[in-house]
């Protein structure tokens, strides 16, 4: 499975985990939501700032974040 979809299924579940819609997590992190929707469906290659805003808006550690192998 491409490195893109198993973090996109990751986040997913993170911010399931959080109840927290495309949309609030868009807000939270400062992150348009149709960009949160394209990373989740492993579209969008992340970069390092917007793994930092997402793992800010989920409260957890940026290796928390990272850790979905």
């Amino acid at each position: 499975m491409d490195i893109k979809i198993k973090f996109g299924c990751h986040l997913k579940k993170l911010r399931k985990q959080k109840n927290l819609t495309q949309e609030k997590l868009s807000e939270l992190a400062n992150i348009d939501r149709s960009y949160i929707s394209d990373i989740e469906r492993g579209v969008k290659n992340v970069s390092i700032e917007k793994l930092y805003q997402l793992a800010n808006a989920l409260e957890i550690s940026m290796k928390d974040l990272l850790n979905f192998e």
